[in-house]
């Protein structure tokens, strides 16, 4: 049985990150090969970046809300609800992923040789901000290599980037290389000459009725708002307040109650009739995200799940202006893989009430059933040319 290493994020408690490696994780499982998740945590305290670089990645770091860190004097509901929430998260990784055995980042090359094929994807393991060169196959036989869907968050952010001309040659060293937005396929191209397939996130290599599985293991566990609801996630903290008020306002004129994912302290603080969902774990994720009325989110993977479950949903874009980190270019791919670029929150509530109507979101999976058997074609057969 051929072997197969995957490197991608996991660790973070983000719905988004554990999702995908999952997904990954099991589908190549499932089509008969051996793979492990390679379980090595990347010390973003010392990123392979310059000092100006690091500096300024430390700070988004922060703004993105990767890597929380609670101070004393944060609300002991809030520091309750990360703890449960952890613990689930915790339990998830672990009986769900395959991993391999625990590496340093300093020494995970020794473990890459037991692998016939390591899988470098997907998240945005290929940001800038996040940059790594282990995630760009750096010190390990090219000949195993193959990029499966990473991000890199906006081109801007690249073409910016000190470190762009070392990135790139590492890039041009994979063999297979397969990015997860359209934008990015074509810059990669017409900017470098790389040949760069466009595939969707790993969370489409799983079919719907897997996703309702997992997220139906939460019913009767989850102390969700069970009367119809408009789910609020939000990741980015810009005008955090206006927007959840804005969500309260939609909800009521929708005759639906407002359910908040929290991210921020603020989220917690309840300024209006609503339910934090604070103990939520992966599998109470996909259960709320199937079970709302409408969603209101900025994640890309929350609009991922929207569409797998035909779940309404509005895409609220990102303002963050710490070095022109945006994060939208995704989130218009999505919208253009789903056929509905016009599904973005207009922060008005007859606008986005005329949008909702407009959509038929029971579609949106299966507009993206193309790019999935594509996406499958290509990883299966990018790992048995690997064979050869």
């Amino acid at each position: 049985m051929k072997r197969i290493g995957i490197l991608t994020w996991f660790h973070w408690n983000n719905y988004g990150t554990v999702l995908q490696a999952y997904a990954l994780n099991r589908y190549l499982n499932q089509e008969g090969y051996l793979a492990e998740t390679i379980k090595v945590i990347p010390d973003y305290s010392k990123a392979d970046l310059t000092i100006v670089l690091w500096t300024k990645s430390i700070i988004r770091n922060l703004l993105l809300h990767r890597d929380k860190v609670q101070s004393e004097s944060a609300n002991k509901a809030e520091n309750k609800a990360e703890l449960g929430k952890a613990r689930k998260f915790h339990t998830f990784r672990e009986e769900n992923i395959i991993f391999s055995e625990s590496v340093s980042e300093y020494d995970y090359q020794s473990v890459l040789k037991q692998y016939d094929a390591i899988i470098m994807g997907s998240d945005q393991i290929w940001h800038p901000g996040f940059y790594k060169r282990m995630f760009f196959g750096a010190k390990v036989s090219k000949e195993k290599l193959i990029a499966y869907a990473p991000s890199m968050g906006s081109i801007q952010d690249v073409e910016n980037f000190e470190q762009k001309k070392e990135m790139i040659r590492l890039i041009r060293r994979i063999p297979r290389v397969a990015v997860r937005e359209k934008r990015v396929a074509e810059y990669l191209w017409n900017r470098y000459g790389i040949e760069a397939e466009n595939v969707v996130d790993p969370t489409f290599l799983l079919t719907r009725e897997q996703w309702c599985a997992i997220g139906d293991k939460s019913r009767g566990k989850s102390k969700s708002v069970r009367k119809p609801y408009l789910c609020l996630y939000l990741l980015e903290q810009y005008d955090r307040g206006e927007r959840i008020k804005y969500a309260y306002q939609l909800a009521k004129v929708m005759k639906l109650e407002l359910l908040i994912l929290p991210v921020f302290e603020e989220d917690f603080e309840r300024k209006f009739p609503c339910t934090v969902s604070a103990e939520c774990g992966p599998e109470e994720f996909l259960d709320i995200i199937k079970n709302a009325a409408m969603v209101l989110t900025d994640s890309f993977h929350g609009m991922v799940f929207c569409g797998i479950f035909g779940t309404s949903f509005l895409a609220l874009e990102r303002h963050s202006g710490v070095d022109n980190c945006q994060q939208n270019e995704r989130i218009y791919n999505l919208l253009e893989l789903y056929g509905v670029k016009n599904c973005l929150c207009h922060l008005n509530i007859e606008e986005d009430l005329t949008t909702i109507a407009q959509i038929n979101y029971k579609r949106l999976y299966m507009n993206v059933q193309g790019e999935i058997k594509h996406s499958k074609e290509y990883l299966l057969q990018a790992l048995k040319q690997d064979e050869v």
